[in-house]
């Protein structure tokens, strides 16, 4: 989740927040993984191994239950995503797409690189949180370069609130990297810091102190 300088603010009349669909996945992977976060380069091992491991998160993202696609669509296109699910859910178990992710992988890197990914995934995987049970969990935030500073990540962040609030939950819980500029965003929504970790081997391969949980509790 990374945003960027602030700028002008787009009126509401100029964009509008619907539920993705299976049309929209072509531009939501360029949203995702064209203008990758530092950490994520770090980990993948370059840019473009960074947009190629994209197809992967997709498909690994895909198995998790419950999952909800919002996109922000101005007169240019679509402009952003936020993609959220209900805390405390498990990753299905399905053979097929696991082993398309795994082809991805091998196809990505190699032989002789693919133990050098599975290392960095590892060490990834070493600063993750625990789902905070019965949250609305954002997943995924992201804004096209063009127009970061003006609002949609608030817009969409907002959106996903009042959804959450529809369904009955009382807290929306996140993870991001210490150094996202986004957390400042968080900040000014109403996140919390709740929990920090940080791994000095992950500090030296991509630069970040650590990842951050941020929860928002939801009054009223």
């Amino acid at each position: 989740m990374a945003l960027g300088a602030t700028a002008e603010l787009l009126p509401a009349n100029a964009y509008r927040i619907r539920a993705g669909d299976a049309r929209d996945l072509k531009r939501l992977h360029q949203l995702l993984f064209n203008a990758s976060q530092p950490e994520y380069i770090a980990v993948a091992g370059g840019l473009e191994q960074a947009r190629a491991l994209g197809p992967v998160v997709n498909l690994l993202q895909a198995l998790l239950r419950g999952s909800q696609t919002f996109v922000c669509e101005a007169h240019s296109g679509i402009v952003g995503m936020i993609e959220t699910r209900e805390g405390g859910r498990d990753v299905r178990h399905t053979l097929v797409p696991l082993w398309r992710a795994a082809w991805r992988l091998l196809h990505t890197y190699g032989v002789s690189r693919l133990p050098g990914i599975v290392r960095r995934m590892q060490l990834r995987a070493r600063l993750e949180f625990a789902a905070v049970p019965g949250a609305y969990h954002l997943t995924q935030l992201a804004v096209d370069p063009q127009v970061r500073g003006r609002g949609m990540g608030a817009a969409l962040l907002r959106h996903a609130e009042a959804d959450a609030r529809r369904r009955g939950f009382r807290r929306i819980s996140l993870t991001t990297g210490s150094a996202n500029p986004a957390c400042k965003l968080f900040e000014r929504e109403g996140f919390r810091i709740v929990a920090q970790r940080s791994d000095a081997e992950f500090t030296r391969l991509t630069a970040s102190a650590g990842r951050f949980l941020m929860t928002k509790e939801l009054y009223g």
